[in-house]
């Protein structure tokens, strides 16, 4: 088996991209929790991307 030393820049790319999308979903938590209820933002957040994951595959 290969023994791979070092990462590809995909996955480097792909675990920085994922670590800044917890950070700002973080950020969205906090800012919306003074406003409205957790449990609606969380709503509005799953809406949302419902929204833009059917454009993107609409998209093509």
């Amino acid at each position: 088996m290969n023994v791979r030393r070092q990462m590809d820049l995909a996955a480097a790319a792909g675990l920085t991209g994922f670590a800044l999308l917890l950070a700002v979903n973080q950020v969205v938590v906090k800012l919306t929790n003074a406003g409205i209820s957790p449990v609606f933002a969380a709503g509005l957040r799953s809406a949302l991307l419902v929204v833009l994951g059917w454009v993107l595959i609409n998209r093509r």
